[in-house]
């Protein structure tokens, strides 16, 4: 006979606990729900679009078409350099001034919360934000809604792009899939 009291635990007693404890269970559900639906009403409901990009990795000269260079290395290496390519500030900023999204007011300038309800307190107005630290701010948090990935073991290459507005974000995950296109066809133009 041994004196584990875990041995003499049962039902009843499970039953005498949740009475004992019933209002702080019952209370940290309502305070936990509650802060659940305050939270859903406040969020604002994000969209994310997608286009997918077919890289095609072997390597074709313009002068010797019939000569072609392929391995998986060299594919896994090109298509990840691809990928690198989407996700560059060169390819961001030509998407950024083709669909004018540093005009809108989810990408555009903006000054923190904190910033303006000091010029409100202060009943001063902000400074007018400069060409630089638009483009800056409007890079930052367009490379923060983009995502690029390679679809596993694929040549295909999602582009994504999250927004509050659907239709914004669809714009702008096939413009940014359409900047690149040329960007390439631009360089296999120049070579």
């Amino acid at each position: 006979m041994t004196n584990d009291p875990s041995e003499n635990v049962g039902f009843s007693d499970f039953v005498a606990i949740l009475r004992r404890q019933g209002r702080i269970i019952l209370l940290s559900c309502v305070i936990a729900l509650s802060a659940c639906v305050a939270y859903l009403a406040i969020a604002t409901p994000m969209f994310t679009a997608t286009a997918l990009v077919f890289v095609d990795p072997a390597a074709k000269d313009l002068l010797d078409p019939v000569s072609v260079q392929s391995g998986v290395t060299a594919d896994n290496a090109r298509l990840e350099s691809e990928v690198e390519i989407l996700k560059s500030d060169s390819i961001s900023v030509a998407t950024l001034e083709t669909t004018n999204l540093y005009l809108t007011d989810e990408f555009g300038a903006y000054l923190p919360w904190y910033a303006r309800v000091i010029y409100v307190l202060s009943s001063q107005t902000p400074p007018a934000p400069e060409g630089d630290q638009i483009l800056q701010d409007s890079l930052s948090r367009f490379q923060d809604a983009l995502t690029v990935r390679r679809r596993g073991l694929t040549y295909l290459v999602a582009v994504s792009f999250t927004s509050r507005e659907p239709a914004l974000a669809a714009q702008v995950a096939n413009a940014h899939a359409e900047t690149y296109i040329n960007a390439q066809v631009r360089a296999k133009a120049e070579s």
